[in-house]
């Protein structure tokens, strides 16, 4: 709170704890002026996915997008006194973005008037990149950079002793009876991920984590996208994979889309290879996570739950990609 008041100029009366992410934890931090902020602390030690993220791109951006009217609806870093997005402090990092009172849309299939929305905001979004300047430019290179951890932690599990938690033993039994279907999954994305490197496909700005836990509206109805940690310069399929496969996605979500992004097409390829990815970054980030940071039980089997959904998910990838295709 010290710190805070020295570089941002903000009186910080209370903190309240929000909710603990991938990288950190979050903070409501009420001022004595009575403006409220959420303040993220990024703690280096703690576990870190696999997903690429890049804070010397995603902050300016997000300041540069809402600053500049592209899209006012998202969460903004308050620059410290000496205009930087992010403050040093010890081995922690802390990030300070405006608070945005509103509900989470949550998990599950999002009604037709949110998804038009969203459609509207991607396709804005995605049709942005020629205003914006970039110091450092964070472009996809379509690695697989879990495929070592996660190849790695099949060993691990089958080594598990007397010493394992409940939760990493519940890991080892859903994980190993499926490890071949997990294989053959990453064989089939280093395929594509062949043909990806070699495609012309134009990149735009992506969010790459469009889930409903990621948007919230507020009194007004109005759609607010949340949490840009993982944005990156990337094929707008990177995006695309949340709603592609959805029953609606051609009446509701690509009209207002294509209004907004003309140029916006799919490459069936492009598209199955971020489908296969982000299934498998997700089933590592949850073993990881339940292998080097054991938690509560209940945490654990949640995670686990949440890894089934994802491996279930990689046998409808082919089935979502004829749908569109057909």
């Amino acid at each position: 709170m010290r710190a805070i008041r020295e570089n941002y100029g903000l009186e910080i009366t209370d903190l309240q704890f929000l909710l603990r992410g991938w990288g950190g934890d979050c903070y409501r931090a009420d001022t004595l002026a009575g403006t409220p902020w959420v303040l993220k602390v990024f703690d280096p030690v703690a576990h870190q996915n696999s997903v690429a993220s890049s804070r010397a791109f995603y902050l300016p951006l997000m300041h540069e997008l809402h600053d500049r009217g592209i899209l006012p609806n998202i969460p903004h870093p308050l620059p410290t006194q000496e205009g930087d997005f992010s403050l040093k402090i010890g081995s922690n990092e802390l990030v300070i973005t405006n608070f945005i009172n509103g509900n989470v849309v949550g998990f599950g299939k999002l009604p037709d008037p949110i998804v038009a929305q969203l459609a509207g905001l991607v396709g804005t979004l995605h049709n942005c990149r020629a205003q914006l300047e970039f110091e450092q430019p964070f472009i996809d290179q379509f690695e697989i950079s879990f495929e070592h951890v996660l190849l790695q932690s099949f060993e691990i599990l089958a080594a598990l002793d007397e010493n394992a938690t409940p939760g990493q033993l519940l890991l080892r039994q859903t994980v190993l009876p499926r490890q071949t279907e997990i294989v053959t999954a990453l064989q089939e994305l280093k395929k594509l991920q062949a043909v990806a490197r070699e495609s012309t496909k134009p990149k735009v700005i992506c969010h790459t984590d469009l889930h409903g836990a990621n948007l919230m509206t507020d009194a007004e109805g109005r759609l607010y996208v949340l949490d840009w940690e993982n944005a990156l310069i990337a094929p707008p399929e990177h995006d695309l994979i949340f709603y592609a496969g959805e029953s609606n996605f051609w009446e509701v979500f690509w009209p207002p889309y294509e209004r907004q992004f003309p140029a916006a097409g799919i490459d069936p390829q492009m598209l199955s290879f971020y489908l296969y990815r982000r299934a498998l970054e997700d089933i590592a980030d949850f073993i990881l996570r339940i292998l080097r940071v054991p938690d509560r039980f209940e945490r654990d089997q949640e995670d686990i739950q949440w890894m089934l959904e994802c491996l279930n998910g990689i046998e409808n990838i082919e089935t979502t990609i004829s749908g569109l295709t057909n």
